[in-house]
């Protein structure tokens, strides 16, 4: 109280001071000042004296202050009750200030990594979900600890449910998209020319990583534990060791994996640390190389078709919370208890089912009340005519096993085959471009969109093209370019090529098997002794599976190599196809008793 009174008195000095006319203003302004100077020393006397509180708050006031109107605003907030909404462009950093945040961000991380959220935490982000219009609870959903979803996490149906039943409709402006990022971080971080999941992948790491002015993504935020635990994607290819990874020799997936790691460390060096650099980015959590990779793993393991990205032949990417909790399957049913409908679905493309704007969560299979719910996550697309993913693309994105077993294998024209270009030219116009035009990925054994196991036709076409040459070099003639691909290598051209093309086909899958350090029964005998969900339980699952598929693949075209010797059993070739096209061959391959008449060869 006599704080109070002292503290009046010397403001009532100086504004007597300031109002009674003088001679000399410069007497005035030392008064004034005198008065604060006497007002101010009191109080910091009583309060290091008597009240060490005064003194603590003083000392918090003014550091705050100093450092600027960012966390003044996220205290305010807190003091009235409110929750500070996120920022709208990235906090301008200055060198050399993130030292306490750093040490803050990394206690709040191992904090999450050691303990999986309780109840509080559970019931926390369904609360903030209905109150973003996303309640799961009236569409019988609700979030549960249990084996099958990321991180020990998974949504159950808290009724029976059918198929068509709407479960979930989650606005899309709750998730992380490229659309929020360029909102949030602003156009000097998220320009024109960023790649989407790098613009999504920096605003995960700010929302999940902020020191002060919590995000309103929080409760959100606590669900995804850094780091990730096995059962979130912590088993991903991409972060095993290389000890690990060498589990993996002859298959493709050891060297993808240290491809992507070296392409995700790129991106951070070429990308993320120059924003750093210039004070666009601070340093904490954006120059941790680490994190930057649990922000792309996350992204990999969490999002869902269609919001997997464009590539997938679905929307542009966006992690939406509560979809992200989604198991692979669920239950006891194969296939998915539920698909992701996205909004446009409706007639005439309007809101769809979920109504405008919000993603949907649709049933397609009946469940009791308590089943896990899930998706499908071999399906890298809604798209019918696309290619699921294998047991070996589903351990190298998510981290554990499930799929169908199958071989992926990246061919290559010949750098030194004289005609390189032109039947580079015929890739790129059939769309199989790889690098630079002259290579293209194909999948043996990978099963369609229905479950039934794809054609190798695409990997015979390419091997056709890659032998041709001598006296079938003239379907490289720039007048067949165009028709090439579909009416020409869809068959057999001549005994030659053929024999060629499964001959270079043998030849890359028996070496593909040789690289492989153990042998079918090794990997079979070590796999009855390893402990499942381990890495090296999914890697022997990977060899076991693609050792299968290759074993079968050769024997398949062994068998059609040797059919070329027999005339009973030889294929049809082009120069027969082509005859019988223009009549002068009938379906036996006899020459009709009356040739057609010119005008059919005009």
């Amino acid at each position: 109280m006599c704080c109070c009174r002292l503290c009046c008195g010397c403001c009532c000095i100086g504004l007597l001071l300031l109002l009674l006319p003088q001679e000399r203003p410069e007497r005035k302004v030392r008064g004034v000042a005198f008065s604060c100077l006497v007002c101010v020393a009191f109080c910091g006397l009583v309060g290091v004296v008597f009240c060490s509180w005064v003194r603590v708050a003083f000392s918090c006031w003014f550091c705050v202050a100093w450092r600027g109107g960012g966390v003044m605003q996220a205290v305010g907030s807190r003091a009235c009750g409110c929750t500070a909404g996120p920022a709208s462009r990235a906090p301008v950093a200055r060198r050399g200030r993130h030292h306490a945040s750093r040490a803050v961000c990394r206690g709040s991380a191992t904090a999450s990594a050691s303990t999986s959220p309780g109840p509080e935490a559970l019931a926390a982000f369904e609360r903030w979900m209905a109150a973003n219009g996303a309640d799961l609870a009236k569409g019988g959903l609700a979030v549960s600890q249990g084996p099958g979803g990321p991180a020990g996490l998974r949504l159950v149906a808290t009724r029976d449910v059918k198929p068509g039943d709407l479960l979930a409709a989650v606005p899309e402006a709750m998730g992380v998209g490229r659309d929020a990022a360029a909102a949030e971080l602003g156009p000097v971080v998220v320009g024109e020319a960023m790649e989407d999941w790098v613009a999504v992948a920096l605003l995960l790491l700010r929302e999940k990583f902020r020191p002060v002015n919590p995000s309103v993504r929080g409760p959100w935020m606590a669900l995804i534990p850094y780091p990730l635990p096995g059962s979130a994607g912590g088993d991903a290819t991409v972060l095993w060791s290389e000890s690990e990874l060498e589990e993996l020799q002859g298959s493709s997936l050891a060297s993808e994996a240290r491809a992507v790691r070296g392409y995700v460390a790129g991106v951070h060096a070429d990308v993320v640390l120059p924003l750093v650099a210039s004070g666009a980015l601070p340093d904490d959590p954006f120059a941790d190389g680490d994190k930057f990779l649990w922000a792309f793993v996350v992204l990999r393991t969490r999002t869902r078709v269609p919001y997997a990205g464009v590539g997938n032949g679905g929307k542009p990417l966006r992690l939406l919370p509560g979809l992200d909790l989604l198991a692979h399957n669920g239950g006891s049913t194969p296939g998915g208890l539920a698909v992701v409908d996205p909004p446009g679905g409706g007639l005439f493309g309007g809101s769809g089912p979920a109504g405008k704007g919000n993603a949907g969560l649709k049933c397609i299979r009946s469940a009791a009340a308590g089943e896990t719910v899930g998706v499908d996550y071999t399906l890298a697309s809604l798209d019918k005519a696309s290619t699921r993913l294998t047991l070996g693309d589903v351990a190298a994105q998510y981290g554990f096993c499930a799929g169908t077993s199958g071989f992926s294998v990246d061919l290559e024209l010949d750098e030194a085959d004289p005609n390189l270009y032109d039947k580079a030219d015929i890739l790129q116009l059939a769309g199989l471009q790889g690098y630079e035009g002259s290579a293209a990925r194909f999948t043996l054994g990978a099963l369609d969109a229905e479950g039934k196991e794809q054609s190798d036709d695409l990997f015979i076409r390419f091997l056709r093209l890659a032998v041709l040459g001598g006296g079938d070099a003239f379907h490289l003639e720039a007048i067949f370019r165009a028709e090439v691909w579909e009416n020409h290598l869809w068959g057999a051209l001549s005994a030659e090529n053929e024999a060629a093309a499964l001959e270079a086909a043998l030849g890359g899958l028996e070496g593909a098997l040789a690289s492989y350090s153990t042998s079918a029964a090794d990997d079979a005998a070590l796999l009855a002794t390893e402990t499942a969900g381990t890495r090296k339980h999914i890697a022997l699952r990977v060899r076991i599976g693609e050792k299968e598929v290759i074993g079968r693949y050769i024997d398949v075209y062994k068998g059609l190599l040797a059919d070329l010797d027999q005339e009973s059993t030889a294929p049809e070739f082009y120069a027969e196809r082509r005859l019988k096209a223009l009549g002068l061959l009938d379906a036996t391959g006899t020459p009709p008793a009356v040739l057609p008449d010119e005008g059919r060869f005009v």
